[in-house]
């Protein structure tokens, strides 16, 4: 395959190159629910573009902790937010101490 060839993601139905989109069959099978309960057309055998693979990982990661916890914290709400924006939070340890 070569790097300039394009596919489509199957969520949001744009146009990427593939090193900008997952194979929909290395998506996780808890993820997969929550996509496939939205796009009904959702095939193994296409592919998700990573904002929305992003935003799906936040969706399950929430869903996760609401049923353990019950209600979340404003961190927990800023990691899912970071999630689903693809952000690395981290924080100086150091300067806490």
């Amino acid at each position: 395959m070569s790097k300039n060839h394009y596919v489509t993601c199957q969520v949001c139905g744009k146009s990427f190159s593939i090193s900008q989109v997952v194979p929909a069959r290395f998506v996780r099978a808890p993820i997969v629910e929550l996509i496939a309960a939205d796009h009904p057309n959702w095939s193994l055998d296409g592919y998700i573009c990573h904002d929305e693979l992003n935003q799906y990982r936040g969706t399950y990661v929430q869903h996760v902790l609401i049923q353990e916890k019950g209600e979340l914290t404003d961190f927990e709400h800023d990691v899912i937010a970071s999630l689903r924006e693809h952000d690395i939070l981290t924080e100086n340890l150091g300067a806490a101490i």
